[in-house]
C-alpha cells in the first residue's frame, strides 16, 4: 500500500515528477533541522556584534586612503615601491577572520576554518612575495606547500 505523505513539485524535476517529503534525508547544518539542536543553533547565530574585526578594516581602509589624500595634497608620506601589493592583504585578512570566527563557532578546526585559513595563507604569502619583491622562480614552490598543508590539515580535522 503506498503511503500517503506529502508530495511537492520539485522546481528542478522534469515532466512534473513528485516526490516524498517524508523520504528526503535530513542534512547536516539544513535550515529546516531541528532549532532545538545545540551545533545548528550555535552554527546559525550572529557573532558580528560582539567582534571588532569588521571595523578595524574599516579603520584600515580609512587610513589608506587619507594617506592617498594628504599625498594629493603635497604632503610626503613615504611608501615603497610595490605598495600596491598591500591590498592583496585586504582578502587575505577577510579570508583568516574568516577561519578564525569558525574556530570559535565550531570550537575546532572545522573543514570551512580550515579552507578559509588555507586560503588567507596562501593570499598573503603571495602579498609578502610581491612586497618584497622575491623571485617567483625560486619562492612558487611555497605555494604548493601550503595547499597541501592545508589538504592534509583538512583531512586530520574530519577524525
Amino acid at each position: 500500500m503506498a503511503k500517503s505523505g506529502a508530495r511537492r513539485q520539485s522546481p528542478l524535476a522534469p515532466g512534473g515528477i513528485a516526490h516524498n517529503i517524508e523520504s528526503e534525508p535530513e542534512l547536516e547544518g539544513d535550515s529546516m533541522a531541528d532549532p532545538t539542536n545545540s551545533t545548528d543553533a550555535q552554527r546559525n547565530r550572529s557573532d558580528g556584534d560582539n567582534w571588532p574585526g569588521i571595523p578595524l578594516v574599516g579603520l584600515g581602509i580609512v587610513i589608506v586612503g587619507a594617506v592617498f589624500l594628504a599625498r594629493n595634497f603635497g604632503w610626503d608620506f613615504p611608501l615603497p615601491d610595490r605598495w600596491w601589493a598591500i591590498f592583496i592583504l585586504i582578502p587575505a585578512a577577510a579570508a583568516l577572520v574568516s577561519a578564525a570566527r569558525y574556530f570559535r563557532v565550531d570550537g575546532r578546526f572545522s573543514s570551512r576554518a580550515i579552507g578559509s585559513a588555507t586560503a588567507g595563507v596562501l593570499m598573503l604569502a603571495t602579498a609578502l612575495i610581491l612586497f618584497l619583491d622575491l623571485d617567483w622562480g625560486q619562492v612558487w614552490p611555497i605555494m604548493v606547500i601550503i595547499v597541501g598543508l592545508g589538504i592534509l590539515w583538512r583531512g586530520t580535522a574530519r577524525r
